[in-house]
């Protein structure tokens, strides 16, 4: 899950490089620790059906305010799934940055 209602997803490779850039805080520091925490313990493999759909783990579903539409972004390294109304505040709230 994202840091703003959203969700992350990447392939093996990008998350693969993700999970480096983390580890490589150590673990006896406060950094390396809140890294760690913010990040793993919410993420979730999910597969493809044989119609190349994903279903979203039921966890990430009850913790997000997930509405009628979702909209799936491109992200450079990753893709993100917004719902609709979320979006469009985020998109507000960054022309304003």
């Amino acid at each position: 899950m994202g840091e703003n209602g959203e969700i992350w997803g990447f392939d093996p490779r990008n998350w693969s490089r993700l999970s480096e850039s983390i580890l490589k805080f150590p673990l006896s520091t406060e950094e390396g620790r809140l890294k760690r925490l913010k990040v793993f313990p919410r993420a979730e493999e999910c597969s493809l059906d044989g119609q190349g759909r994903f279903i979203l783990p039921q966890e990430f579903m009850e913790n997000l305010d997930f509405k009628n539409e979702v909209l799936i972004i491109g992200a450079g390294d990753h893709f993100e799934v917004w719902d609709m109304d979320l979006w469009q505040k985020e998109q507000g709230r960054l022309l304003k940055a």
